[in-house]
């Protein structure tokens, strides 16, 4: 037998939980984002991500972003699906690589609305510069004033 404070409790959990059931009924469903995972992209490429929702309802969704500069925006391709679409330029990158927290929300226009966010990494144009020297080479500045060296920069 549970003691009279437990039973209280749990008559007012169970009718919590049937009112909170019954008075859904009929609401407004929020839809729901299928993950997305981070991206890594170059300045003078494009960045394209495909964002799925899903609206129980059926309703339309309407997408809206922010992490990224102007440029960066989210098209409809169908009544619940959102398309990423950024061109990143060099302020959006740094030699290491700049990393943009993207969130990306969907809402139904009734006061439904789901959120995912992920990472865009962004690197200069081919990346970061490379310098092969030979190896082995010894300069004796005793006997040369100067060095003669091929490099190459990748």
């Amino acid at each position: 037998m549970l003691p009279d404070l437990s039973r209280r409790r749990l008559a007012i959990a169970l009718g919590l939980t049937l009112s909170l059931g019954l008075g859904c009924a009929g609401d407004n469903r929020p839809p729901a984002l299928s993950l997305v995972g981070d991206q890594v992209v170059f300045v003078g490429e494009t960045l394209v991500v495909d964002i799925e929702g899903t609206d129980a309802d059926g309703d339309v969704l309407v997408w809206s972003l922010v992490g990224l500069s102007s440029g960066a925006q989210v098209h409809p391709v169908g009544p619940q699906t959102g398309r990423l679409v950024w061109s990143p330029d060099i302020k959006d990158s740094d030699a290491e690589g700049k990393v943009h927290k993207v969130e990306i929300t969907a809402s139904d226009e009734r006061g439904g609305a789901a959120a995912i966010t992920f990472h865009v990494t962004v690197y200069p144009a081919y990346g970061v510069p490379t310098f092969d020297l030979p190896t082995g080479v010894v300069l004796n500045l005793a006997r040369d004033s100067d060095l003669y060296l091929v490099v190459t920069v990748k």
